[in-house]
């Protein structure tokens, strides 16, 4: 299994990101997608899913 920091910096556009700590999810982020439309989806704050994440702002995703 693939941690949150080692996800963050492989720098693909196809990595884990870890979509609920308290639900202990997983999402792989698809071509498109922006932190808030995954939050949205996953009805999360998008600054928890980036904080999670190691992912500090503009919140860029790749």
């Amino acid at each position: 299994m693939e941690s949150r920091s080692a996800a963050a910096q492989r720098g693909r556009a196809e990595r884990s990101v870890h979509a609920s700590a308290i639900q202990g999810t997983y999402y792989r982020v698809r071509e498109g997608d922006t932190l808030y439309s995954i939050a949205w989806r996953r009805n999360i704050d998008f600054r928890s899913l980036a904080r999670w994440n190691g992912i500090r702002p503009p919140y860029v995703i790749h």
